[in-house]
């Protein structure tokens, strides 16, 4: 047998036995194993992958490393890999080193675990004396990555992230290819993940609850925001089924005039300078949906280019975390509007989730316009109104609260 039939071998191997371990999580631990699901599970021969990694839609794993775990260390890997995506950690690294808040983010995951099933394997990441801690906090307690011991069971089971290592010694596997943006939608997979367990009557683990509720919770009130920035181009619509309260007194049963928005748009930039900020993006977008003032939303989404445009219900968050968006590339705003001003008609307003970094049209649309920055983003045109996106520098509860 070749060294390509072994290769292929051991990871039909660890595939079966991961498979299996995932199947297994549905009974033991409903709410990992729907978001353990939507994962695909790809064990490799790789010189430049020692333990596992994930991209947030993919968890690769070395197949020698699977097929010499037990299946309880098999279980916490494949959970330390998911718990890597539902906490965001790609996207709140920032500007930080990679290795060391690799070692960082690591423990958060494991303390977690820990603090769930009351083990984890030999090996893992984990600093006692900072178990209360989330992983920034972790970060700015670690010395210089030089100064980091690799001893002392911090290291064996160290997982990274990112792209593969160009340094790593031994064979190359194909199937270890990293996706851009794949993070993206895992705030509302977690919130959906947690709404099918709670209606089939299961157990959430106990920091999940806390992190669905600050996921579910926007930073901004988008009832009152949308209520105040489209008032002067919303339609008026008289119902019976709403009567004017002002001749009720007298006995008039009159039909009442009820605002509507419904043809709310929000646009999302998915440029290469906001990858990390989509997460957050969708959240807003989650918060819109919900807020009680809309029926549908056009959502479009862009870089240079328009890369999506849909149509979604309220309260479909669903649909939110199945967005395919893709983007990377420069930005550039103005096919946004092209494209609402070719298809119309016209809408009671446009939100614009952005860092604010690029190109707008020289002149105001004939509808308000809402810039949603980050909290280092600019204006991108003085036309249109402006509302800052706090920052969430700690997006995670501390393994205090979990």
């Amino acid at each position: 047998m070749s060294g390509d039939d072994d290769a292929a071998a051991l990871k039909r191997r660890a595939r079966a036995l991961w498979e299996e371990d995932r199947a297994t999580l549905l009974l033991a631990q409903p709410f990992l194993a729907h978001l353990a699901m939507q994962l695909t599970l790809v064990p490799v021969v790789d010189g430049r992958l020692a333990t596992a990694a994930t991209d947030g839609r993919s968890v690769f794993a070395s197949a020698p490393f699977l097929l010499g775990l037990s299946a309880a260390d098999r279980l916490f890997v494949l959970a330390h890999e998911v718990w890597h995506c539902a906490l965001g950690h790609f996207a709140r690294q920032g500007g930080r080193e990679a290795k060391r808040w690799n070692i960082a983010i690591d423990h958060e995951v494991n303390a977690m675990i820990r603090a769930e099933r009351g083990s984890m394997p030999a090996g893992a990441v984990y600093f006692p004396a900072w178990e209360e801690l989330c992983a920034e906090e972790v970060y700015e307690r670690l010395p210089a990555v030089s100064d980091l011991a690799t001893g002392d069971g911090r290291g064996p089971l160290a997982d990274w992230h990112g792209r593969p290592d160009g340094d790593g010694a031994g064979p190359r596997d194909p199937d270890l290819t990293f996706a851009t943006a794949g993070f993206a939608g895992w705030p509302l997979r977690v919130i959906t993940a947690a709404r099918q367990v709670e209606r089939s009557g299961g157990r959430l683990p106990g920091g999940a609850a806390l992190l669905v509720e600050r996921l579910s919770r926007p930073a901004l009130n988008w009832r009152d925001l949308i209520a105040r920035f489209v008032a002067r181009s919303r339609r008026t619509d008289r119902r019976w089924d709403r009567p004017d309260r002002r001749f009720l007194a007298r006995g008039l049963h009159l039909p009442g005039r009820t605002a509507s928005t419904h043809r709310l748009v929000v646009a999302i930039d998915v440029s290469g300078s906001t990858l990390a900020c989509l997460p957050q993006f969708l959240g807003e977008l989650a918060g819109i949906l919900t807020s009680g003032a809309v029926e549908t939303v056009r959502v479009l989404a862009c870089d240079a280019a328009l890369q999506l445009d849909t149509e979604l219900a309220a309260g479909d968050l669903a649909a939110v975390a199945r967005l395919p968006l893709h983007g990377g590339g420069g930005t550039d705003f103005r096919p946004v509007f092209a494209r609402l001003q070719e298809t119309g008609p016209t809408p009671d307003g446009v939100i614009v989730l952005t860092d604010g970094f690029g190109r707008a049209p020289a002149a105001a649309p004939a509808y308000p316009v809402l810039w949603a920055l980050t909290a280092d983003g600019q204006r991108p045109a003085g036309w249109a109104d402006c509302v800052p996106l706090p920052a969430r520098p700690c997006a995670a509860p501390s393994s205090e609260t979990l």
